[in-house]
């Protein structure tokens, strides 16, 4: 509400209360008289006894005349009880300068409201306010879209921030890329007996190369007997492990294209596991990914239409490496446009 909004109902409210405030004082100025709350005055007793009437004309009786007011024989009445003592009113002029006061203090908090209203311009120190003098992009401030949280280089199990960019991702821009790919199974650990194998998907949104990125990736897990992985988990036997997750984003998460064109993805990214019920919980583990995409498309992924072009790419994880193995049209590079 602008401030001139603010004047103009502070203005008015003070017209009303004045006017109530004259009401009130008229109203408070007519003192009844007693006897006179909400009608008749009604006394406890027996309003409705015959014995008066009884004793002046019994039965068979002529009707005599009632006595003048100044005789000296008086008619035999009902029992009455005295009437209970009135409660205190209070005075009609105290009435009103309680009014007045309570009136003068609310108007005195309007006509404050509204000076401060005229002089605060409208939508300053509103949180989430959508003013074009308070706005994200008239004032410089980061994009939300691209202003994202960064993951803790080491979260340990029970830290805040698992999953918290599982559903986030940067716009495209164009000098931007989007990145979808599937790669072989790789080796995560050596065990006693048997190995840890993954077989990673990776998902890359890039406004610009070099700039703001957001990779997803998703590891799904096998404890298999042997020292590699097998082409085929299931087929081999392995047992399945539960899937883990990671997110990364820029300062951490390193986007850019190496001497021969080719886009190049590197960071440590943290894990973590989505228990049934649970929330997302960090597995303590991280692992270094480096991977490599190359355009395979027609024109070397030029991107000239904006589709998607056929791409290849491998993710490397210490000396071991996975190539890419995706379905046909699954492994694709979308270059921003």
């Amino acid at each position: 509400m602008d401030a001139a909004a603010w004047v103009l109902l502070g203005g008015a409210l003070g017209a009303l209360l004045t006017g109530a405030v004259v009401l009130l004082a008229g109203i408070a100025g007519r003192r009844p008289g007693p006897g006179s709350r909400g009608g008749p005055a009604s006394r406890p007793g027996w309003a409705d006894d015959d014995l008066p009437a009884f004793l002046a004309s019994p039965p068979g009786a002529t009707p005599s005349v009632e006595p003048a007011a100044d005789a000296a024989w008086v008619p035999l009445g009902p029992l009455v009880p005295a009437p209970p003592a009135e409660e205190p009113r209070p005075r009609p002029e105290r009435t009103a300068a309680r009014v007045l006061t309570a009136t003068t203090a609310v108007a005195a908090v309007l006509g404050v409201g509204s000076a401060v209203a005229a002089v605060v311009p409208a939508g300053a120190g509103s949180p989430g306010s959508t003013s074009a003098a308070g706005s994200g992009a008239d004032a410089g401030g980061p994009d939300d879209r691209t202003a994202l949280p960064e993951v803790p280089a080491d979260p340990a199990p029970g830290d805040p921030g698992a999953g918290d960019l599982a559903a986030r991702s940067v716009p495209v821009g164009p000098d931007g890329v989007l990145v979808r790919m599937s790669f072989g199974g790789i080796v995560l650990e050596e065990r006693a007996v048997g190995v840890t194998v993954a077989y990673p998907s990776l998902g890359l949104t890039a406004t610009e190369v070099p700039g703001a990125a957001l990779a997803h990736v998703r590891l799904p897990l096998f404890n298999c007997l042997g020292d590699t992985a097998p082409a085929d988990p299931v087929a081999a036997g392995c047992r399945r492990a539960p899937t883990e997750y990671a997110e990364l984003t820029a300062p951490a998460l390193a986007v850019g294209r190496d001497g021969a064109g080719d886009l190049r993805v590197e960071g440590r990214f943290p894990t973590y596991r989505r228990p049934n019920g649970s929330p997302p919980q960090w597995t303590g583990r991280s692992y270094p990914f480096r991977i490599t995409v190359t355009a395979s498309g027609a024109g070397g992924g030029s991107g000239a239409d904006g589709g998607p072009v056929p791409a290849t790419g491998t993710l490397h994880l210490g000396t071991a490496r996975a190539g890419s193995a995706g379905p046909p049209g699954a492994d694709v590079l979308v270059p921003g446009g």
